[in-house]
């Protein structure tokens, strides 16, 4: 509008109308999390998880970036992460469930997620869980032979030592070794006196003990320990009563007890009226016996050497 001021002077009035100022645009929004298809539960450690979600600052346009946390039913969620590149755009993402060493864990598993835009803008966290159900492990048998079986025994930290249990007027000997190339050996020595050399006196023996410093982890047994005898003379061992004898497995290891080989019904003499002087002497040679096989029985899919370690 133009007025004429005084001597002429025209004065132009210029109205500025107000103009609406752009909006902020909103960060993305996530609208629904869906982990493998909606099923509750899953017995894999992977599971599937599908967003999806709005953008009106870029409409259209794949979210550019995102990140994932998860966390088991024994623990917490870990700090969030640097946000990662979504170079595909993809909606769908494969998660590895939270799990205690190799083993699952069963129960309910948490996962949340975070989108961003090229703004800087985060979207409101989302979250979705499943409950993990672990999957039968088949149990199996492990058996050791040979060479291995000395080198499950020295990697079970073995305390394996001869233990007397003869009189003390036995000249009596225990002894092992791990570096037998069929399996770890252990032996006993017997020298009587002659005045003991007669039925009914203790045969010299030794006690061997095995795998005691490591026990088994949960879920392993010990199920078979087998013992071969290295017969000390011409024939073989002569009687029952010199096989090793193989104690109760336990989560512990297991014993050997070895006796001095006997014979019976050897005459060492006559007295003068023509009777035996003693029968049932004791050989004073070494006898020998070796650990021939470990059974282990465990979770399937497993090594021997898990049977120890946690």
């Amino acid at each position: 509008m133009n007025r004429t001021i005084g001597s002429g002077l025209v004065v132009v009035a210029v109205v500025f109308a107000a103009l609406p100022v752009s909006a902020q645009p909103r960060p993305p929004a996530i609208t629904s999390v869906l982990i493998n298809g909606g099923a509750t539960t899953t017995t894999s450690d992977q599971v599937t998880m599908r967003f999806t979600y709005t953008h009106e600052a870029a409409a259209g346009v794949p979210i550019p970036f995102y990140r994932l946390r998860a966390k088991s039913p024994d623990s917490d969620f870990p700090a969030w992460g640097q946000f990662v590149e979504n170079p595909r755009g993809v909606s769908q993402f494969t998660v590895v469930l939270v799990q205690r060493g190799r083993d699952p864990i069963p129960g309910l598993h948490t996962i949340e997620l975070q989108l961003k835009d090229n703004l800087g803008q985060e979207s409101v966290v989302a979250t979705g869980s499943t409950t993990r159900i672990p999957a039968p492990v088949p149990r199996v048998e492990y058996r050791l032979t040979g060479s291995t079986v000395r080198e499950a025994i020295a990697y079970g930290e073995s305390l394996s030592y001869g233990q007397f249990s003869t009189p003390a007027n036995f000249n009596s000997r225990c002894a092992h070794t791990l570096d037998a190339a069929g399996g770890p050996q252990v032996s006993v020595a017997g020298y009587p006196p002659p005045a003991q050399l007669f039925t009914g006196n203790p045969q010299p023996e030794c006690l061997f003990r095995f795998l005691q410093h490591k026990p088994l982890q949960e879920g392993w047994v010990l199920k078979r320990v087998s013992a071969a005898i290295d017969a000390p003379f011409p024939g073989g061992c002569p009687s029952a009563n010199c096989s090793p004898t193989v104690g109760p497995l336990s989560s512990l290891g297991f014993s050997i007890r070895l006796r001095t080989p006997r014979v019976s019904e050897e005459v060492l003499g006559e007295n003068p009226n023509g009777l035996t002087a003693g029968t049932g002497v004791f050989y004073s040679l070494i006898h020998t016996a070796t650990i021939t096989e470990l059974v282990f029985e465990g979770p399937g899919n497993r090594v021997w050497r898990d049977a120890f370690r946690p």
